[in-house]
């Protein structure tokens, strides 16, 4: 019995031990999670950046109809994961919110096979503009509808402070990801 007891204790404690401990206080003055907006995922659901407290997260924004850039952005990003060797949180942040509704968002998650490490997120033009604007992403749409951008992958800490930014594409993520283990 009591051996019983002290390898149920032990069990408990070591699952105590391994948990990552709660992120609690205030968000640092520089925290991108501090853009207070009301996004929608490709699910439909409300989502506050806030949520992707307490881990490492890759954010970029891209639009759905683009068929250059974005798809390699994405690239980047799963590249970037992987040289990493630690699990991330990836975000896509819609720069074209008129059109990219959550089933476009959802078929473009679906098209380049996301899993649910994986969060598409539309906002208001506004919202989104602020999002681009402390993420350091620049964008216009052009008469034919397409829209140049930055092709940026920022990378967040787990208080949602700018750790590293990836610019360009195919980008090998070495800096990136030394950038990411300094931060952890």
């Amino acid at each position: 019995m009591r051996f019983r007891l002290l390898a149920t204790l032990a069990v408990a404690l070591s699952a105590c031990q391994s948990a990552a401990p709660p992120v609690t206080g205030p968000l640092p003055e520089s925290s991108v999670y501090r853009v207070d907006a009301a996004w929608t995922t490709d699910a439909g659901t409300p989502f506050a950046l806030a949520d992707l407290r307490g881990e490492p997260v890759a954010i970029a924004m891209v639009y759905t109809s683009c068929g250059t850039a974005c798809p390699l952005i994405v690239r980047d990003m799963k590249a970037l994961g992987e040289a990493a060797g630690t699990p991330l949180r990836y975000v896509l942040v819609s720069i074209d919110p008129e059109t990219d509704t959550p089933e476009r968002l959802h078929a473009f998650r679906e098209g380049h096979a996301l899993g649910d490490e994986w969060t598409l997120l539309r906002g208001t033009p506004s919202d989104v503009q602020t999002l681009a604007a402390v993420l350091g992403v620049r964008y216009r749409t052009d008469p034919n509808g397409m829209i140049a951008h930055s092709n940026l992958i920022t990378l967040l800490g787990s208080g949602g402070d700018v750790v590293a930014r990836q610019e360009g594409l195919g980008t090998d993520p070495a800096s990136t990801v030394a950038a990411l283990r300094t931060a952890l």
